[in-house]
């Protein structure tokens, strides 16, 4: 088939044009054979795959090869990725033509009927000049080829440690790339790497907690806020400052680095530079965070704290919580991501000069809705910026419209930065492994009046190269279940509660079978009697019989996590409602539910009284009186950083220091359980009776600097 309609436009294969009225528009043979593919499944959708496989046997192509041929025919329609009026997307799947297509139609008429007017004796100098056109954007697009998506054709490493490395930003000359090396649990180091000759080396003095670096425009300088003390890997104790340091001088020796702006009842983050004397940031105290700017003369970059520099307020945030902060020099505009507290995120657009703002909502594709944190920043040759989450990359446009670029890798993606030209992009990239061990607790006969008492044994059960975590012990059954990446996505396996002691080996069974490219399993809680799964994907409930079938529970809200199995198969859950984060006690049969708390919170749990305990953002464990946390006797102070448990009238928890407490709820006295010498992390499930629990150790975590490139 030479020829066909699509809607009005006439397709001309053979001359790889398409025509509507006198307008002609070249393109590439490959773009149209897309075309042709979706028109010969009018109405239905083919996978990417199917078109790859096609369009491109045999061969590998850039990931996002496809999307840019569906961008240019989308232009050609007068079609665009927002309306889709004649191509659709479904995401992470492929694509399908929803125009009307005719393969009967006249050269002498157009799909409606309306006359397609006769070419004139100038025609063919017009179709020359439209000829002419499309070889010169050809040349362009070969010459440049991130002008229609992002330079990802290629992949190299630039950092091979072993150690962690995050938040890479190029220098505003785009001759250096300035990141974080980790050299213990939570402390860091900043570090170069010249491009010209891949040379390293150590730009601080000493050791930190250093936040993302951020160039001066002159590539002189760096700034960036350092968390003032480390505790344990979990928490950083300290509060956040503001530091600088020259990177002229640390060219030739690391520099110890200088104090600009000192925490106290504020602290400080996100901080970029807009000009050479001039910072902005997040200033927070409480719940209250404000942007701020900093003017700076070379006394107070020389001499730090001694000289303080003058600041003012730029913006303060009401409802919203912001958590990434960047500045386009270009278009003196900055942009902060910000969610509220039903979860919804968006952006805010800022002139740092005149105070001009304007709020945009994020068109997030379906399968990230429950994604709320997407660290953006921005492109130096386009008018968006770039984040990445899992193994994507999105460009996010000032409508608030984005575009993913999935990669296809099972590593995930962080801190994308691109470079001052558009033609390479770098980013953190790695993985993190996380396995499922048991501990077993017994009394001590010969210790009984010692301080320790307890004797404790830990094994772990399940492990592999990526994340397992959340696991279960089944009730009145002799298995667990958790929750693994190990197939390619967050699913729920079965297994048995114990190593095979002669393989060593303990079979899992992957239960749930969620399409990897459309949700994952965030959380689960096994029903009262043990004989189905209860789990959240897309922020909806699903149940799960053990013969693997799904069943969706509609509610009125959106689910954030499961809490807690209550008596008659009610659920302790967070969720979504009315455009507020809410604890509630929902009925999994009649439907009914409960309001508990309205409020941010971390983790719950309700007693046999209906008693409701909270850990708030901060951790601290409260109890809920009259709508609000307070503080409870004999737990005053207490973080639990991990989740805590109500078993038999007690409450279970693992503080900072990695002990482990007994709270009676009824005399309101707090005892020592054991004190693990191992840390387990995260406990996942607990089980008095039998002295045993389950929990999730990190065993590892790999990242590294890589560049993309065409």
């Amino acid at each position: 088939m030479n020829e066909f309609f699509v809607d009005k436009f006439r397709v001309d294969m053979g001359r790889s044009q398409i025509i509507a009225q006198d307008a002609i528009v070249s393109m590439e043979p490959k773009v149209l054979q897309v075309l042709l593919i979706l028109a010969e499944n009018q109405g239905q959708v083919v996978s990417h795959q199917d078109i790859l496989n096609k369009v491109w046997p045999d061969v590998q192509v850039a990931p996002n090869a496809l999307q840019r041929c569906v961008a240019q025919l989308r232009k050609a329609f007068n079609d665009d990725a927002k309306s889709q009026k004649v191509i659709a997307t479904h995401p992470k799947i492929g694509y399908s033509l929803i125009a009307n297509v005719n393969w009967q139609g006249q050269l002498s008429q157009s799909r409606g009927g309306e006359p397609i007017q006769q070419k004139n004796s100038n025609s063919w100098r017009w179709g020359f000049v439209a000829l002419s056109m499309s070889f010169v954007l050809l040349l362009l697009y070969v010459m440049n080829p991130s002008t229609n998506g992002l330079p990802l054709t290629h992949l190299n490493a630039l950092t091979t440690t072993d150690k962690k490395e995050f938040s890479p930003t190029f220098s505003p000359d785009g001759q250096t790339i300035a990141f974080q090396r980790y050299v213990g649990q939570c402390k860091n180091q900043l570090w170069a790497l010249d491009l010209k000759d891949n040379k390293e080396y150590l730009i601080t003095k000493e050791a930190g907690i250093y936040g993302t670096p951020s160039w001066s425009p002159d590539s002189s300088q760096l700034a960036f806020s350092s968390v003032t003390r480390c505790g344990q890997e979990r928490e950083l104790r300290g509060c956040k400052d503001i530091q600088t340091i020259s990177f002229a001088l640390a060219k030739s020796s690391p520099q110890t680095t200088r104090q600009l702006l000192r925490c106290d009842k504020q602290e400080y983050s996100a901080v970029v530079w807009l000009s050479n004397e001039k910072l902005a940031f997040f200033a927070s105290e409480g719940e209250q965070t404000q942007l701020m700017s900093m003017s700076l003369t070379h006394s107070d970059i020389t001499k730090g704290p001694q000289a303080p520099p003058s600041v003012e307020t730029l913006y303060e945030f009401s409802d919203y919580r912001p958590y990434s902060l960047a500045y386009s020099g270009h278009l003196n505009q900055l942009a902060i991501m910000q969610h509220n507290p039903a979860r919804d995120s968006s952006m805010l657009l800022l002139n740092p000069d005149d105070g001009a703002i304007e709020q945009v909502e994020l068109d997030i594709p379906e399968e990230f809705n429950s994604h709320i944190y997407w660290n953006a920043n921005w492109h130096p040759q386009k008018n968006n910026l770039i984040s990445a989450t899992g193994s994507s990359f999105f460009e996010i446009e000032l409508n608030g419209k984005m575009v993913e670029y999935p990669i296809p890798t099972f590593q995930g993606l962080h801190d994308p930065y691109v470079h001052p030209d558009g033609s390479r992009i770098i980013a953190a990239m790695g993985t993190y492994d996380m396995d499922i061990g048991s501990l077993q607790w017994q009394l001590d006969p010969d210790n009984a009046t010692k301080k320790e008492q307890f004797t404790f044994s830990t094994e772990i059960i399940h492990r592999s190269i990526l994340p397992e975590r959340n696991a279960q012990y089944q009730p009145n059954g002799e298995q667990i279940a958790f929750i693994s990446r190990r197939s390619g996505s967050n699913q729920i396996w079965l297994a048995p509660q114990s190593v095979d002691n002669q393989t060593g080996e303990n079979q899992a069974l992957q239960l749930s079978h969620l399409l990897a490219d459309k949700s994952d399993v965030k959380t689960f809680i096994w029903s009262i009697d043990g004989k189905f799964i209860i789990y959240i994907a897309r922020r909806a409930l699903q149940l799960l019989n053990l013969d693997g079938q799904t069943h969706t529970l509609s509610t009125p809200f959106k689910v954030l996590d499961i809490y807690q199995r209550l008596a008659g198969e009610r659920l302790l859950l967070s969720v979504i409602h009315e455009k507020k984060v809410k604890i509630i006690s929902f009925d999994i049969n009649s439907g009914e539910y409960q309001e508990l708390y309205v409020g941010s919170n971390k983790w719950a749990q309700l007693t046999h009284d209906e008693v409701l305990y909270v850990t708030n953002e901060k951790n601290l464990l409260g109890q809920v009186i009259n709508g609000e946390i307070q503080d409870v006797k004999g737990l005053e102070g207490v973080k639990s950083w991990a989740r805590f448990y109500y078993r038999d009238d007690q409450l279970v928890i693992l503080d900072d220091d990695n002990k482990l407490w007994l709270y009676d709820t009824k005399s309101q006295i707090k005892s020592l359980l054991l004190e693990a010498k191992d840390s387990f992390k995260l406990i996942s499930d607990i089980d008095l009776d039998n002295h045993r629990l389950l929990f999730s150790k990190g065993i590892s975590a790999k990242k590294e600097i890589v560049m993309f490139y065409e």
